[in-house]
């Protein structure tokens, strides 16, 4: 467990909780918060992974990645 416990907003973008994932915290999930601190979701690597690979084969994203909240993030 890492402490702080790492979390951001629904508003972040997908890239800006990549890096904050993998980059800057070397970690493999985030918690999706509201501004109340209260969790919505969880959005993992493999989450980040599968975002990628949509955007890329230019097919449209599923509504549910894989972990339920994990589209909390609005990929921009």
């Amino acid at each position: 467990m890492v402490a702080p416990v790492i979390c951001v907003q629904p508003d972040v973008s997908l890239r800006v909780a990549a890096r904050a994932m993998l980059v800057e915290n070397n970690i493999s999930c985030l918690l999706v918060t509201d501004k109340h601190n209260h969790l919505l979701g969880l959005l993992s690597w493999k989450d980040i992974v599968k975002a990628a690979l949509f955007a890329k084969s230019g097919q449209k994203q599923p509504t549910n990645l894989n972990t339920p909240g994990a589209l909390c993030i609005a990929a921009k």
